[in-house]
């Protein structure tokens, strides 16, 4: 039985802050709490994005749970900004190295190893950008 049900968001800020020491990485609750005014020139953000229970559990039963997390990337970079060419340079090698250190990889045993899911739409202005991914793993849950 799984002792925290949201313990793969933690797992993730420390292996992401672990690999790449270049990002500020935050957990927050919602991509709305986003603010660009706010963030660093480099920062993640990590947001429990809900789950989808597999078939159904009965009384005393388990069942598997896939758990949905939100990899937000924001970049400032005022380099280029009539054309936004500075977040656009800025974000696309971080993006590789963020989707190769996350796919794959298993928070702990509780957990299945993080997969690809379709994200959001990104967000851009002239000097900022942010770019949700989302990776799912799967965690069985047991009843009383």
């Amino acid at each position: 039985m799984i002792a925290d049900y949201l313990a793969a968001g933690a797992l993730i800020e420390a292996h992401v802050r672990a690999n790449l020491p270049q990002l500020d990485v935050k957990a927050i609750t919602d991509i709305a709490d986003l603010d660009a005014k706010t963030a660093k020139d480099l920062a993640l953000f990590v947001i429990y994005d809900g789950d989808t229970p597999a078939g159904i559990a009965g009384q005393n039963e388990s069942q598997l749970v896939q758990q949905h997390w939100l990899l937000v990337l924001a970049v400032r970079n005022r380099r280029g900004q009539a054309t936004g060419a500075g977040v656009q340079d800025a974000a696309g090698p971080l993006l590789a190295e963020l989707i190769a250190l996350m796919l794959g990889w298993r928070p702990s045993a509780e957990f299945t190893a993080l997969r690809r899911a379709s994200a959001p739409k990104p967000g851009f202005s002239a000097s900022f950008g942010y770019y949700p991914l989302r990776f799912e793993t799967y965690l069985i849950t047991e009843g009383a």
